[in-house]
């Protein structure tokens, strides 16, 4: 595979000189890197930008530093070599710092990378003699990412099922003649949603990040459960559907039937502040659940509560029956 960056193409000579003639389809998107590592430490290295979108530039200078550092680190690696075959111990110089002295060189090397990364945008074309790589240097990795969702939404609107619009079922759960709407959404993916019922109406939906617990790990902004709620025939049910923020589709957890009739509202609750004199009994608490709860209201005048983190959610965990059914939350 090919990479072809003469001066990063962001020079006046080649500047908007790229062209193909090769369906849009095929052109994909290179990534290295998720963007700026923060590594603090002795050994590490500690990059920072600025709220105010001041990012550094990966200029010419920056490419230097990278390549000057390679040549140090292939030096280091030689340094190593003849500092293993020492005899004696010496306090200055030891195979074991030339060790942490390489992987100082080769960690900072990565980091610049990655932030060199950040304002690279690299397209892959499929060409006679194989796939050639082509790389724009950009000014912000704000343009990259615009660049980037518009291209990919030009991709989608040119797919056969958006072009000139897509198809989508009548209201009225007759499974009639399918209307041709031309002023929707892109559509980027289908699948079954509600498997008990496939004639359903969605009537209601909620959204809430995905629990750190959850995912044995403290990082926050991994994903989103959404719940969507439906009318069938007979049953209100409601469908889980979880979304990644590393996946390209979302995955549907759940569907499961919650009462006779239609659900009437649906709202979502944060766990409560935890207390020390609070009951060892997480169900029964007199500062609420410990833990995020769905709260569905139905046509039934009752409101089910759910464990909005529970694997299982074909019980819930409470009733609570009302003298009108709760409309709204």
């Amino acid at each position: 595979k090919k990479r072809i960056m003469p001066g990063l193409l962001n020079t006046p000579k080649y500047k908007f000189k790229l062209k193909w003639n090769v369906p849009l389809s095929d052109v994909e998107f290179v990534e290295y890197g998720t963007g700026v590592s923060v590594a603090a430490g002795k050994y590490g290295t500690i990059t920072t930008y600025s709220e105010q979108g001041k990012y550094r530039q990966a200029t010419v200078e920056i490419q230097k530093h990278i390549e000057d550092l390679q040549h140090d680190l292939a030096v280091i690696g030689q340094i190593a070599g003849l500092a293993s075959s020492l005899r004696g111990k010496h306090q200055l110089l030891d195979q074991q710092k030339v060790e942490r002295w390489y992987k100082s060189v080769e960690n900072t090397i990565t980091e610049e990378m990655k932030t060199v990364n950040m304002f690279w945008l690299e397209l892959s074309l499929p060409t006679k003699s194989g796939q050639h790589n082509y790389v724009f240097n950009l000014s912000s990795p704000t343009v990259k990412e615009e660049w980037q969702a518009d291209a990919m939404n030009a991709k989608l609107a040119l797919e056969s099922r958006n072009n000139p619009g897509w198809y989508l079922p009548e209201d009225d759960l007759t499974g009639g003649l399918s209307i041709l709407r031309r002023n929707m959404p892109l559509l980027a993916e289908f699948f079954d949603l509600f498997i008990f019922n496939t004639k359903s109406r969605v009537e209601h939906t909620i959204t809430y990040p995905v629990e750190a617990s959850n995912i044995s790990t403290s990082i926050r902004g991994l994903g989103y459960y959404v719940w969507i709620s439906a009318r069938g025939e007979m049953q209100g049910h409601v469908s889980v559907v979880r979304f990644d923020r590393n996946a390209c589709l979302p995955r549907l957890v759940e569907s499961f039937n919650v009462c006779p009739g239609t659900v009437y509202s649906i709202a979502h609750i944060p766990p409560m502040n935890s207390r020390p004199d609070q009951s060892a009994d997480k169900y029964h608490t007199k500062y609420g659940f410990p833990f995020p709860t769905v709260w569905l209201g139905s046509h039934s005048s009752k409101i089910y509560i759910y464990d909005a983190d529970s694997d299982d959610r074909s019980r819930p965990l409470m009733e609570l029956k009302l003298r009108d059914a709760p409309l709204a939350m």
